[in-house]
Parts: structure tokens; C-alpha cells; sequence
């Protein structure tokens, strides 16, 4: 009797030990890896960020897309791969400061693939930007964790609402 008192305090500890550890490794949720993906972008004027650990969240041919639909045609959509989005954007963050957050996210998962719908609100600094729009994720389950496809990224347009499915 003792001995199935103590099997069932060690299962459940190790059930809840399983969980905690899910909790605190963000690569092994959707909604983790794309919160992380804000916390590595945002930060103070004048702080780098770890461009070292953002490149792991992606997998191998990430790209991004930056959809601007008020653009001139031929100009609406801008692709980057991880390594030119460093290299393009990452400077600004540290010169201007970043804040990105999010305001909702939803998921839509099915066999180790999800696609997710972050809506967020977007400012540097220096306030001279201040937006808010959807983050729209693609994702894949690999070897036990989520690495990122793609992300396409969209401002709202001046006087335009995030739908407010999108806003917890």
C-alpha cells in the first residue's frame, strides 16, 4: 500500500515537473516561441540584441514578409530572409529603442504545424512610430520544439481597427 502511495506522489510530481518544465522553455509552444520572438526585438535605445538567440527560433530558409498595402505596386510586399532582417531592421531597434507587444494571439494547430494570429502594438522609442497590426506566423514541430516558417507582418492603416476576434 505504501509502495502505490508513493508511485502515485511520484507520477503526479513528475507530471507537474513536465508542465513547469513546458512553461519556462518557450521553443515548445506556439504561443512561447512567438512571445519570445517580441522579447528578443524589443529593448532600451542603445541595447544590441541577441541576434544569436533570435536565429535559433527560425528554422533553415526562414523568411519574412513586410505587407504594405498603402504602398506604391511593386512595393507592397517586401521579403527577407533572417540573416537581411538583422542586418536591415536590427540596427533601428538599438538606435530608437523597441517595444513590441502583444495585444491577442491565436492559434490554429494540426500534426506539428501551426499558423498564428498575433495581433501587437509596435513603438520605438524616440516616439516617432507607434502601430498597431497583425503578426502572422507560420510554424513546424521539429525535434521537439517549434521553429518558425515564416512571419508576415502587416500595420494597421490609418483610422482602421484590429478586428477585435484578434485582441484578447
Amino acid at each position: 500500500m505504501r509502495f502505490g502511495i508513493l508511485l502515485i506522489i511520484l507520477l503526479q510530481f513528475s507530471c507537474q515537473n513536465q508542465s513547469f518544465a513546458q512553461e519556462l522553455d518557450p521553443l515548445k509552444s506556439p504561443e512561447g516561441i512567438t512571445e519570445l520572438f517580441l522579447e528578443l526585438i524589443s529593448g532600451p535605445i542603445g541595447e544590441e540584441r541577441d541576434w544569436d538567440q533570435f536565429r535559433t527560433l527560425f528554422a533553415p530558409g526562414a523568411t519574412f514578409y513586410s505587407t504594405r498595402p498603402d504602398a506604391p505596386e511593386g512595393k507592397q510586399v517586401r521579403a527577407f530572409s533572417v540573416e537581411e532582417f538583422i542586418e536591415r531592421i536590427g540596427p533601428s531597434y538599438a538606435q530608437s529603442g523597441f517595444l513590441e507587444t502583444a495585444l491577442g494571439t491565436r492559434v490554429h494547430e494540426f500534426n506539428g504545424m501551426a499558423n498564428v494570429f498575433q495581433s501587437f502594438q509596435a513603438k520605438n522609442l524616440t516616439g516617432t512610430y507607434d502601430e498597431k497590426g497583425i503578426n502572422a506566423y507560420q510554424l513546424t514541430f521539429l525535434n521537439d520544439r517549434w521553429y518558425i516558417l515564416s512571419l508576415n507582418f502587416v500595420n494597421a492603416q490609418k483610422g482602421q481597427e484590429i478586428p477585435k476576434e484578434f485582441i484578447d
